[in-house]
């Protein structure tokens, strides 16, 4: 018996053949939507065509690996069966100002943290600020630097508390409720 192949969303329909417009070329919407549906399905069925959208989507994509075992869960978490490692195909990447990057292409580090002088919080922050009323040079965290009495210095702040993802800090949202702990050691 053979696969059904199903006709794509008419949006792909409409896309495909606006494309086609812009470039001058004249092909009836039966025959776009025979080739297009041949397409999807194969995009979507075959592992080449999964490997071809990886590729295009500038995406890293590695293969099941045979001495590992790999479990589906259901929508509720629940096991649900064990898949085939040739079966499986792990696809990572992001985007990076708009762009498709893979995954292989950037390295993640973590920051160093620094002390706050004003505050004593530790966290990945801090910016080194020249304080203009006595001339020295301080480490200040965003959250002081925002709230301190001098209005020049306030568009030095590099991550707004709000807008920050480091959770340990002591001004970050999450720890609004929570007294400050800073440890003696």
């Amino acid at each position: 018996m053979m696969e059904q192949i199903v006709p794509p969303p008419r949006e792909i329909i409409n896309g495909a053949t606006h494309l086609l417009e812009e470039r001058g070329v004249f092909v009836p919407d039966d025959h776009i939507e025979m080739v297009t549906a041949a397409l999807c399905h194969w995009l979507k069925n075959n592992q080449s065509g999964h490997e071809y959208m990886a590729h295009l989507q500038q995406l890293d994509s590695v293969s099941g690996r045979n001495e590992r075992v790999y479990k589906l869960r259901d929508g509720f978490g629940r096991l649900t069966k064990e898949i085939n490692p040739e079966r499986i195909f792990f696809l990572r990447g992001c985007i990076v100002e708009g762009e498709a990057v893979p995954l292989s292409m950037i390295e993640v580090m973590d920051k160093e943290t620094d002390s706050c002088e004003s505050c004593g919080s530790k966290t990945v922050c801090t910016t080194n600020i020249r304080i203009p009323h006595n001339d020295t040079l301080e480490t200040l965290c965003s959250n002081c630097i925002s709230s301190g009495e001098n209005l020049s210095l306030r568009d030095q702040v590099k991550v707004k508390c709000e807008d920050c993802t480091y959770m340990e800090c002591n001004w970050h949202p999450i720890n609004n409720d929570v007294p400050a702990y800073n440890s003696v050691i």
